[in-house]
């Protein structure tokens, strides 16, 4: 029997269902269960070897090579990101990974927000978590490696509030990014409506917010991991009109990161595929009007995709909280979001391009700062609707296309699970491209 879903909260995972996939069923039906899958392929179908990316091959891939080279590296500018749990071996395995590949020394401002506690190796959450976030760190220092990489750390409520409401707000009021990256997100569920404020802030303030779709293609998984549910399934923050919503794709390149052919769909054995499809919670922002046959009236996701296949895995370094790790690989759009995160510093450094968002001017060089704020301000509450929530979004800044609620019949809301995107692995011989 399908229930009828209620609001949880979700965690983008290394899982996915091919994105050709869409199984449509009515609340109360029961069609078979289809398994989520629990770990990338041992043996993906990727017609030949499979080379770990490092920082060098990124950077040729997607053409940053020549940007480094002419001063457009990230200077000046900050990228955030906003992860629970602490880690206190994330400076030193970022140095790591740094000096693996010449990287400059990571300019790195850690902030334990609202008292975040630290992860341990004899908790396997927060040690993904952990991980999660330190992956992200790397892939921004890959593409923006003199951008200064702001790790926000929050404490593990399991509600969504706390990360993409109360933690955001708070960072642009006192800390303001240029990029903020979230590798996870909610299913979409009318109760994140009341969860907007951090975008809304960010948005005002001209900071580029951008978000992985998932790995689940067109659905994603129940609660408990082990089932997908029988019908499309968009994720939020990406579905959001104020973000950038990031898929995944599969880079084609020789061992020297060079293109060998166009990128291609994510999509493995297994059900592994990047995120994508239509809103059922944003109508079609004025931007996407060229897209219309494509997506309808609604929002459609994802905006733009980079590298998450498991053909084409990013090398990256985390230890020791996963036992046995050391230097690995991660794929999922998890790694989307963060090189995308990148990218948008790059652009917001080159001169004469003003920020991220073109709305407010760069931010100037500063100086590595560690620290925490002693006592952080109380959570602004979220608004609580009385019956249908207002007709549109008052609060949007010109040039932003306020959400209407569908006029259509309601559509199917998940149960929110929390969903991290991506997988780290151990390499016994790590296959590093020349």
């Amino acid at each position: 029997m399908v229930r009828c879903p209620s609001p949880w909260q979700a965690r983008y995972g290394g899982i996915a269902v091919l994105a050709a996939v869409v199984i449509v069923a009515a609340c109360g039906s029961a069609p078979a269960p289809l398994p989520a899958p629990q770990a990338p392929p041992a043996r993906p179908r990727c017609g030949g070897p499979v080379l770990a990316l490092g920082a060098p091959q990124l950077q040729r891939a997607y053409q940053v090579t020549a940007m480094l080279a002419a001063g457009t590296d990230g200077r000046g500018t900050t990228i955030a990101d906003i992860v629970p749990w602490a880690s206190l071996w994330i400076t030193r395995d970022l140095a790591v990974y740094s000096r693996r590949y010449h990287l400059p020394a990571p300019r790195l401002t850690i902030i334990n927000w609202d008292h975040a506690r630290p992860a341990t190796p004899g908790n396997p959450e927060a040690a993904s978590w952990a991980g999660e976030g330190l992956a992200d760190l790397e892939m921004m220092h890959a593409l923006a490696p003199a951008a200064t990489l702001i790790y926000l750390e929050t404490p593990d409520t399991g509600t969504p509030g706390v990360w993409y409401t109360q933690a955001l707000t708070w960072l642009t009021a006192h800390d303001p990014p240029d990029v903020a990256s979230y590798s996870s997100g909610l299913p979409e569920n009318p109760a994140i409506l009341g969860s907007r404020a951090g975008l809304q802030a960010a948005a005002h303030a001209g900071i580029t917010v951008v978000a992985s779709t998932g790995d689940t293609g067109a659905t994603q998984p129940e609660p408990g991991g082990k089932f997908l549910y029988p019908y499309p399934v968009t994720l939020w923050p990406a579905s959001d009109p104020l973000v950038i919503a990031v898929g995944g794709t599969r880079l084609h390149v020789d061992r020297a990161g060079n293109l060998t052919g166009p990128d291609t769909a994510f999509s493995d054995v297994g059900g592994w595929a990047g995120g994508a499809g239509r809103s059922g919670l944003f109508t079609r922002p004025a931007w996407q009007d060229r897209v219309r046959a494509v997506v309808g009236g609604r929002r459609g996701i994802a905006d733009i995709a980079m590298d998450a296949s498991n053909c084409s895995p990013a090398a990256v370094f985390e230890q020791p909280l996963i036992p046995g790790s050391g230097w690995g690989t991660a794929q999922g759009t998890s790694i989307s979001a963060p090189l995308f995160a990148a990218l948008a510093a790059d652009a917001a450094s080159s001169p004469g391009t003003g920020s991220a968002s073109s709305a407010r001017p760069c931010t100037p060089c500063t100086a590595q700062r560690t620290g925490s704020p002693t006592s952080p301000p109380a959570p602004t509450p979220s608004p609580a609707w009385q019956g249908s929530p207002p007709d549109r979004d008052t609060t949007c800044p010109p040039g932003w296309e306020p959400w209407v609620m569908p006029a259509s019949s309601p559509p199917r809301w998940p149960a929110p699970a929390d969903q991290r995107h991506g997988e780290r692995h151990r390499m016994e011989a790590p296959p590093w491209p020349a």
